[in-house]
């Protein structure tokens, strides 16, 4: 008993596709064959393809930060280098990039905070609304306390140092 294998199946066009139909709609022998097959051609709609809508300048910026932020920052730049490498805006000249110097003032304000009644003070806006503690605030010794809080301040002061070093870029809907 010999098996006889099939050969691999070609992929067909979309225009095959619809020449074999119509060639089944002029020439089937049974009416159920045609009419199927004039059913098919009928409800053939160009605008129902499979395909998503085109993104916007917002949705593929979203998508670009998805990819980038699993990437984390020095693929980002390996990548950009890779990418654009005579290009002359250097990915590292990012203020995102870099490490950010705070002045003396907010050095002084970051050993100010002794706790969290102190990062509150200075801090109103990272109050939950629920009051209480924030997630990840230790509650073993208060000098533990102090690093986390002095910790969540320098984050705040960067965070707040880079926003204004970033300069805006221009709408592209208006």
């Amino acid at each position: 008993m010999t098996t006889t294998e099939t050969p691999p199946i070609k992929p067909k066009r979309i225009d095959d596709v619809i020449a074999e139909i119509a060639d089944i709609a002029a020439n089937a022998e049974k009416d159920s064959d045609r009419l199927r097959a004039l059913h098919m051609l009928q409800d053939r709609d160009p605008t129902s393809l499979p395909f998503a809508e085109p993104l916007n300048e917002t949705e593929r910026l979203d998508r670009l930060c998805r990819v980038m932020r699993g990437a984390g920052r020095a693929r980002c730049q390996r990548a950009w280098r890779k990418l654009w490498p005579t290009s002359r805006l250097r990915i590292d000249d990012s203020p995102f990039m870099k490490d950010v110097v705070l002045s003396i003032e907010d050095e002084d304000l970051i050993r100010k905070v002794m706790g969290l009644k102190q990062l509150y003070r200075f801090f109103p806006e990272i109050v939950p609304p629920s009051g209480g503690t924030p997630n990840g605030f230790p509650y073993r010794g208060k000098e533990v306390q102090k690093e986390w809080c002095q910790r969540q301040a320098r984050k705040i002061l960067v965070d707040r140092q880079v926003a204004q070093s970033v300069p805006k870029e221009p709408d592209p809907e208006g």
